[in-house]
């Protein structure tokens, strides 16, 4: 999860780092990006037609699927959701709940990596299935990154959560 959210917030934090990436696979040969391709694929049943291909079916490895679901039941694969600030939606990320001591320890090597800051955002139920969360950016340049549920005795009660500076500088040269 670790390595995931440094990548992550290197997109927020570093203007043209997805193009950067996607020039790399460009610079890839053919069997290059097939050999990586092959790496989680088994088989692939595709669909020709004059203009276009289709994927008809898609087989993953074995391997591939069983690590998938180890890290998705260990809570290392986090949910995009949809929340309001100030009635306006926006898109974050959650991660699974983590008890504030795996929190802290977590934080402290994300900010080996970057000037990130942490909040804790209190509980309001509203209803039984709406609650609400009062946010106040600390940093004019930070923006929301991660939402965490806390643990506490096997209940959600709070939400810590993870802001990342976006840079207002321009960058006029980008080395590819």
């Amino acid at each position: 999860m670790l390595k995931r959210d440094i990548e992550s917030i290197k997109c927020f934090i570093t203007p043209f780092y997805e193009l950067n990436f996607q020039a790399k696979w460009d610079k890839l040969s053919v069997s290059e990006k097939q050999e990586l391709i092959t790496s989680y694929i088994d088989s692939i049943e595709v669909i020709k037609n004059d203009k276009d291909i289709k994927i008809k079916h898609i087989t993953f490895r074995k391997t591939f699927i069983e690590e998938y679901a180890n890290i998705f039941n260990s809570g290392g694969i986090n949910s995009n959701q949809e929340i309001k600030a100030n009635d306006v939606p926006i898109n974050i990320e959650v991660s699974a709940p983590m008890t504030r001591e795996e929190i802290k320890s977590y934080i402290k090597k994300l900010q080996l990596n970057f000037p990130i800051d942490y909040q804790e955002l209190k509980k309001e139920q509203i209803n039984d299935q709406e609650f609400m969360l009062k946010y106040s950016k600390g940093n004019y340049f930070n923006e929301p990154f991660k939402l965490i549920p806390i643990l506490d005795k096997f209940k959600i009660t709070n939400y810590g959560l993870i802001e990342v500076p976006v840079s207002p500088i321009n960058i006029i040269n980008v080395d590819i």
